[in-house]
């Protein structure tokens, strides 16, 4: 496994779009971010300071709640706000990578001596009850749910305390706590209705909860079920939202749940976004928001462009 993640400074989802929130924001050209917002999520908007020029020197980028947004830059700081008003006060100082955030809580992935660790909260970002050895390879966020992957390919998760928290009941605890994955995993996924893990064998495993009737990748799962073991047995990365998902494929063929319906949308690269829609991004750097099962073109004129490693 740790070979596996030295091939990653920056963690395995520093290159992907932001995975939270209920708009999605990915790195365009030019250093630039832009955001689908959650009120019209086929649009696109440039990030902004709250005195109105882009920022131009974006690393990576994750909404959060509805049009919030954190934004990391080249020179480790992480920033805080909405996506039309960012506060020029950063939330962390130094050694940023990258973010995710759902409703809530928002994380920052941060550089700790040879380490990956993280920070979680909204002004005041504190280290959530990890292991003190946890070195982090990845952050996914739901709603109200984070999970954190660590090198030995355990994924320890933790809940907001409220009634959301992937719906998962006593499987994550508000106090972060190891997931039942029957192996370790390469890649999490976090959700409103459930946690997946890519296995290290190949192929998804997940398990859901019944949560505001909606299940994900089907309506017929018990509840917690675990996916039969040949489950997506070519995926590279899963977004899971507000009771659907996309899968993609090491080929790069995207697929939305329940279904699976196949999305024309080229060779995918990376996903993101939460309950408004979920955003799929090709090689190409075209966007597309995907709703249904249907993905549409973003009437916007920034490509988008993989999230970068400043380490």
């Amino acid at each position: 496994m740790s070979s596996y993640f030295d091939q990653f400074p920056c963690g395995v989802n520093y290159e992907a779009i932001g995975n939270g929130g209920w708009s999605a924001c990915y790195r365009v050209q030019g250093g630039m971010a832009a955001c689908n917002p959650s009120g019209n999520p086929k649009s696109q908007t440039l990030v902004k300071w709250n005195n109105g020029t882009a920022i131009t020197n974006v690393t990576h980028i994750n909404s959060v709640d509805d049009n919030n947004v954190v934004v990391v830059t080249d020179d480790g700081k992480a920033y805080f706000g909405n996506m039309n008003n960012v506060p020029s006060t950063p939330i962390v100082d130094s050694g940023a990578i990258a973010s995710t955030g759902g409703k809530n809580p928002m994380c920052v992935l941060v550089k700790n001596g040879n380490k990956k660790d993280v920070l979680c909260g909204k002004t005041n970002l504190t280290r959530p009850a990890l292991p003190a050895d946890f070195d982090v390879m990845q952050l996914s966020a739901g709603y109200g749910l984070v999970c954190a992957l660590n090198r030995q390919g355990e994924a320890w998760c933790w809940s907001d305390g409220g009634n959301f928290g992937g719906g998962l009941g006593t499987v994550v605890q508000n106090t972060p706590s190891k997931f039942p994955f029957s192996e370790p995993v390469i890649f999490i996924a976090a959700g409103q209705n459930g946690v997946c893990g890519i296995k290290q064998s190949g192929g998804a495993e997940c398990k859901f909860s019944y949560y505001d009737n909606r299940f994900l990748p089907s309506a017929n799962m018990d509840q917690l079920g675990v996916t039969p073991a040949n489950f997506a047995p070519n995926v590279k990365a899963i977004q899971m939202a507000y009771g659907k998902g996309v899968f993609i494929n090491k080929d790069g063929s995207a697929q939305y749940y329940p279904g699976p319906t196949t999305l024309n949308v080229g060779k995918a690269v990376a996903a993101g976004g939460d309950r408004a829609a979920i955003t799929v991004v090709n090689e190409n750097g075209d966007v597309y928001v995907v709703d249904g099962g249907t993905a549409s073109l973003v009437s916007g004129q920034y490509k988008a462009e993989p999230a970068r490693c400043s380490l």
